[in-house]
């Protein structure tokens, strides 16, 4: 393995950013075709690959052997993944209520900066008509307002594949990116083994993996922003002017793709971008040259700008076609945001926040009865609650509170004996810069329904364990220290392991349902006269059943309460069907 590491230099980093350039350019090449009135075609695919493969060449040095070989590597992560979330089928209202619409008007042609999303399906008929609607708000309009970018990805892959599923493989395109520039990193600082298991704890986040299995961003969301605190830190540690140059593009990319993620996320990416500013300005300011500060405040505003430009449809569209600047920031639109749970009504952010890190995984809708829950401690209703596609409380696994409580003690044990070293260390009182704003932004932000808004909070609780085996390793002499910090390190890797393990539960279940749509076909052969019905407003369901072979133009669409009695539930119980014998 060493040797491995020794002649192919850097192979983590180098995955990590052609995965990037990747995701990157599936988004990018279609925003700008859209300006021209061209719409997203499996063309934008190997468009994306061409730009993948030049910019590993470089990355590796025009070296060709090397290019082959991280080549090869990172298309296996890429087949796998669109293989692996086209077998899981997604039941989540929002995955079926909008996001999936979005996906299968876009890849029929929809293009946002020419056309609402309402106009065009009445012209193509993808979708049903007759959307489900959130009290007052129609899901037309946040389909319109959305930021596209991972919509677009999705589009991209489901015009290559046929299978509306497959396009959800952002979050596990994520995973692997999030591990490589973590492993990278950590890895000069620590043993390799403990490099690979931090990496894989960081990556592999309740939210993250909660989301391989439908089309929620959160995830997505957050490893965007983890890898911006490692590309910061990776600044502050690399002394090659080049490399440095690298990470100034990596963190653009990142800035560019929060302001087609969520509004929060560039806000949150402009706390962390404007603190690394500050801080190079301090730097050049002792030197009396202002150079580096100067460049990177160009490229973070190109980045700003680049990425408003990308974002056309949804932020200059909302204002002539709505009369709104950021629909459901600012404006009348602001009051159809938001779901909070009975038990949180009437808290304020900050305690909604510390509520859901400490109530028991449940569905608290109506339940004005918020239990705690004692760390470490589990119970058989909080795993049964775990196929809750949105989680709310717990949202972080079952012993995120513990794990959390025990960072918390380690942090200020760390700080309190190695105060001294910190104060030398200039990379280690940056993380620590890096820490307190990440949970400053987590814990006051409005998190609405639940901690996948702030998912990135989960680097608060892993820090501490790496730096405490960053010390444990400079205890040379104290073996039996330098032991313990093993230990822990590998205890806790095993308990967030075994912290998202319910998740795993309900894969069996989705790979099922998926199984189960693709068989529709069989039910349909043979039958006239069918009617279908869509639960809980899950229309995105009918991108399945085209994708099946199913022809919805000579089905009836009906409500579920008209549906005549003898209709048989498919696709995870989320939709009805009602056939009739020629």
């Amino acid at each position: 393995m060493r040797n491995f590491y020794i002649k192919y230099k850097d192979w983590d980093l180098k995955i990590g950013m052609a995965l990037f350039v990747f995701v990157t350019a599936l988004f990018v090449i279609p925003d700008v075709l859209f300006f021209f009135q061209i719409s997203v075609t499996n063309r934008d695919f190997f468009i994306g690959l061409v730009f993948m493969i030049v910019a590993l060449y470089y990355i590796t040095g025009k070296n060709k052997g090397e290019t082959a070989l991280l080549l090869l590597c990172v298309l296996i992560c890429i087949g796998l993944s669109i293989w692996f979330s086209g077998n899981l089928l997604d039941t989540s209202y929002d995955g079926n209520g909008y996001r999936k619409i979005m996906t299968g008007l876009l890849k029929e042609g929809w293009n946002p900066i020419w056309h609402k999303p309402d106009e065009f399906n009445e012209a193509v008929k993808a979708a049903p008509v007759a959307l489900a609607s959130w009290g007052d708000n129609s899901n037309w309009f946040w389909m319109d307002v959305h930021p596209k970018a991972l919509a677009v990805v999705s589009s991209v892959v489901y015009a290559i594949t046929g299978n509306i599923e497959s396009g959800k493989f952002y979050t596990l395109i994520s995973i692997v990116m999030v591990f490589c520039f973590y492993n990278h990193f950590l890895r000069k600082h620590l043993k390799l083994w403990q490099a690979v298991l931090m990496s894989a704890v960081i990556a592999c986040n309740p939210v993250a993996m909660t989301n391989i299995r439908n089309y929620y961003g959160d995830g997505f969301i957050a490893h965007i922003l983890m890898i911006a605190v490692v590309f910061i830190l990776e600044y502050f540690d690399e002394a090659d002017q080049k490399r440095k140059k690298g990470l100034f593009a990596g963190l653009a990319l990142c800035i560019i793709w929060g302001f087609n993620l969520k509004i929060n996320a560039a806000f949150y990416l402009g706390i962390l971008c404007t603190a690394m500013w500050i801080i190079v300005i301090v730097a050049d300011r002792k030197k009396r040259n202002y150079a580096e500060s100067r460049n990177m405040f160009v490229i973070f505003s190109g980045a700003v700008c680049s990425g408003v430009l990308l974002g056309f449809s949804p932020y200059v569209t909302s204002i002539y076609r709505y009369g709104e600047f950021l629909p459901g920031v600012l404006g009348n639109s602001k009051s159809m945001t938001g779901a909070f749970h009975a038990s949180t009504q009437g808290m304020y952010s900050i305690q909604i926040f510390w509520a859901y890190i400490f109530g028991k995984m449940g569905d608290y809708w109506t339940d004005k009865q918020l239990p705690l829950k004692i760390p470490f401690t589990v119970s058989e209703q909080e795993i049964e609650n775990y196929c809750i596609a949105y989680p709310a409380f717990e949202s972080f696994g079952l012993f995120f509170s513990g794990l959390l409580i025990i960072s918390f003690i380690l942090l200020f044990f760390l700080i309190i004996c190695f105060r001294k070293t910190i104060k030398e260390n200039l990379l280690i009182k940056i993380s620590l810069v890096m820490y307190v704003l990440v949970f400053a932004q987590c814990m006051f932000s409005p998190t609405g329904i639940g901690l996948r808004y702030v998912a990135h909070f989960w680097l608060c609780m892993v820090y501490p364990f790496i730096l405490g085996a960053y010390f444990s390793n400079q205890l040379l002499n104290h073996v039996v220290q330098a032991s313990i910090g093993n230990v822990l390190i590998i205890l806790t890797a095993f308990l967030c392991f075994m912290n998202i393990f319910p998740y795993f539960k309900y894969y069996d279940f989705s790979v099922f349902n998926n199984t189960e749509s693709s068989l529709q076909k069989m039910f349909c052969d043979g039958y006239e006269g069918i009617k279908i019905s869509f639960l809980e407003g899950m229309y995105g369901m009918c991108f399945n059943l085209r994708d099946a072979g199913i022809e919805l133009e000579k089905c009836e669409i009906i409500e579920l309460e008209m549906m005549p009695e003898g209709y048989e539930y498919i696709c995870g119980g989320k939709v009805v069907f009602q056939l009739s014998e020629k």
